[in-house]
């Protein structure tokens, strides 16, 4: 890569993280974002290679967790499963920092099996993949069941999207991951929610539509995240041939999308690959996203007040920007690789 651009991404890292650093001051960030800005700083402070980013990152994880358990008792009380799944993942963002609540765990594990797999996943990845009757949050913001067609809120009543089989595999695959990762699973461990990669591998090419595309980039994103414990671990490309090939493959249509969000989670997938900066993959997506660059430092679409696909867009995009400080070869679940090598063998369903 050429020292102008590297130095360019420097410039627009240390911009984007200046952004992140005011957001962390404003108490209505913490209240929208909750554990997911936690988890965005914790796996910057223990996965960056560069030791000025790690250090601000976790001042910064540390002064927003201690933000956020202002909003929760001392006591863990729990009357449904998303605020057991906020708690473990709140906590597990700050476990990664090195600290500890083992009474506080002991709690969350006892709530957890209050509640199915289904109350956490919309469905139950024991017994079924990914369905295609899970509604997508409804746009006056109230979750609803599996099947509806309605929303049931009474003030509202709109017709409801279908969440794509792929995106509801995501969202599924990340909290199961967590949960799992964290001591307290979510009805479902993470080895047999993998159980699935085979059955969800039908990836659509950019030219069948910008949703499938997404769907298919996020789906490989969060299988190369989950596998490498989110920055820990590099992948063997051998493992997981059809994710790599889709990306080295697609990237362009990546960045013709023009989305850095996207562009940000193909950089970050490419490097658990084993690319670095000196890759023209890595270097044009470095090289898009620091043109995106918002002037406050943010990346993604400014329509006023900040939203969390802003806060997204950033935080992919810091992570397609930065180094890793990788620990070697390795997986998250290491008992998963023989069955990984098995997969990868198999021809992926037509999609």
């Amino acid at each position: 890569m050429k020292r102008s651009l590297l130095m360019a991404r420097d410039r627009a890292l240390y911009r984007g993280l200046a952004f992140l650093e005011r957001e962390t001051r404003r108490p209505e960030r913490l209240a929208a974002f909750g554990s997911a800005l936690l988890y965005s700083l914790s796996f910057m402070a223990t996965t960056s290679r560069d030791a000025t980013v790690r250090a601000y990152t976790r001042q910064l994880a540390l002064r927003s967790f201690r933000a956020w358990q202002a909003y929760w008792p001392g006591q863990v009380e729990a009357h449904d499963a998303d605020t057991v799944s906020e708690l473990v993942h709140a906590y597990g963002a700050a476990e990664r920092l090195g600290l500890r609540f083992p009474r506080l765990k002991r709690e969350l594990l006892a709530l957890s099996r209050r509640f199915p797999a289904s109350d956490y996943l919309w469905f139950d990845p024991n017994h079924e993949p990914p369905p295609t009757n899970v509604p997508e949050t409804c746009a006056c913001g109230w979750s609803n069941p599996r099947g509806r067609r309605r929303c049931v809120n009474p003030e509202c009543r709109a017709r409801l999207s279908r969440m794509s089989p792929l995106r509801l595999w995501t969202i599924s695959l990340t909290a199961a991951f967590c949960g799992d990762r964290n001591g307290v699973p979510f009805g479902v461990r993470y080895e047999r929610m993998m159980r699935w990669l085979p059955h969800m591998r039908g990836y659509a090419h950019p030219r069948r539509g910008v949703g499938g595309f997404y769907d298919s980039a996020y789906a490989i994103s969060h299988v190369v995240y989950t596998l490498n414990d989110y920055g820990v671990w590099l992948l063997d490309p051998r493992l997981l041939p059809h994710e790599f090939e889709y990306l080295t493959t697609h990237l362009e249509a990546a960045l013709e999308v023009g989305d850095p969000d996207m562009v940000g989670e193909f950089l970050d997938s490419l490097r658990a690959f084993g690319l670095d900066n000196e890759d023209p993959h890595v270097a044009a997506g470095i090289g898009f996203l620091v043109e995106t660059q918002n002037r406050d430092g943010s990346w993604g679409e400014r329509d006023g007040a900040l939203d969390y696909t802003r806060f997204h867009a950033t935080w992919a995009a810091l992570d397609g920007l930065r180094d890793f400080a990788w620990r070697g070869a390795g997986l998250s679940f290491p008992r998963l690789a023989p069955s990984l090598r098995r997969w990868a063998r198999l021809a992926p369903p037509v999609s």
